[in-house]
This record gives C-alpha cells, structure tokens and sequence, in this order.
C-alpha cells in the first residue's frame, strides 16, 4: 500500500520492533499516546530516531470511547509538545464539536 504516513495506535505504541520497522520505512510516523505513559511515549519516540526517522507527531488521545469531556485535558497538548519537542495533535473521541473548536482558542 502506497501510504503516505503510519498511524500507531496507542495500544501498540510500547511494539518497539513494530515502531522500529515501520518508521524505517522513511515516512511520517503517527503515535497515538491514550494508554500510554510518559516513559512509554519517549521510548516510542527514541525508537523512530534509532530507526532513522524524525518525521514523528503524537496525538492526545483519551481512551474511552465516548470521551468525556472533563476527562478531556486539552491542557496536556501544550506540555507535550514542550516535553517530547514534536508536533502534538488530537485523536478526538468525544461526541462534540466543542472539543477540536477548543483547540483553536
């Protein structure tokens, strides 16, 4: 399949062989962080940069489907985005449209 990025789930994102081999492929790397810790998000970062790819992004991502909005934490994006020094994103799985418009703000 000619993707133009890979999208790891947060469930897979502790696979380092899966992360390692994927991010070889040279493209942009997505890593889903809901279940993840913050050791576990830096480990799956290291892991592209060891396999040669610097072109990763992190999504924020509450793992409960619907999320509620007070368990949301829009806040954290700022400060992962200082802590792991890539662009951080929002998997949404919230049943509004306030959440992402909130992002804007």
């Amino acid at each position: 399949m000619e993707v133009p990025a890979y999208k790891i789930a947060s469930f897979e994102a502790v696979d380092i062989p899966l992360i390692e081999y994927t991010a070889a492929k040279g493209k942009p790397m997505i890593i889903s962080t809901g279940i993840c810790s913050e050791i576990e998000v830096h480990e799956a970062i290291e892991a592209c940069y060891r396999a040669g790819n610097t072109n990763v992004a992190l999504l924020k991502c509450t793992s409960s489907y619907p999320s509620p909005l007070d368990k949301m934490n829009l806040r954290s994006i700022p400060h992962m985005q200082e802590r792991f020094k890539v662009p951080v994103g929002l998997s949404d799985h919230t049943m509004n449209t306030e959440t992402p418009v909130a992002l804007l703000h």
